[in-house]
């Protein structure tokens, strides 16, 4: 029993660790990036800014991943421009999501934290 449960748990973390590798992006700059929290353990997500909004205490950004795949980001208010690099962490996604500041509708966006972005 003990074998079996330490089997799987191996088998856990190599899974956990080839999923986290996926999310990184190879082409994605180093350092240095500005950060303003404490890394934990979730994978990190990159990709280059491609529009911003400024909305009360939020920035919200469309990012474009090194597949092509754009996608809206909203994160506690960031100086972040357009053509930065970023990387960050989820915390949850939600859908059919309402700005009031930005009166506007999403149909899709990631919450994040962890920010860190080079400027271009």
């Amino acid at each position: 029993m003990k074998k079996t449960i330490s089997l799987i748990a191996v088998c856990f973390l190599a899974l956990s660790l080839n999923a986290s590798e996926a999310n990184k992006d190879e082409t994605m700059p180093k350092a240095p990036y500005h950060s303003s929290q404490k890394d934990n353990n979730k994978p990190y997500y990159y990709g280059s800014v491609q529009e911003v909004h400024h909305g009360g205490a939020y920035t919200y950004m469309r990012i474009k991943e090194n597949t092509e795949k754009t996608f809206w980001v909203v994160v506690n208010n960031s100086d972040v421009k357009e053509g930065d690099y970023v990387r960050f962490k989820m915390q949850l996604v939600a859908k059919n999501f309402e700005s009031k500041e930005l009166n506007r509708k999403f149909d899709e966006i990631m919450f994040a934290d962890n920010l860190e972005y080079k400027t271009k």
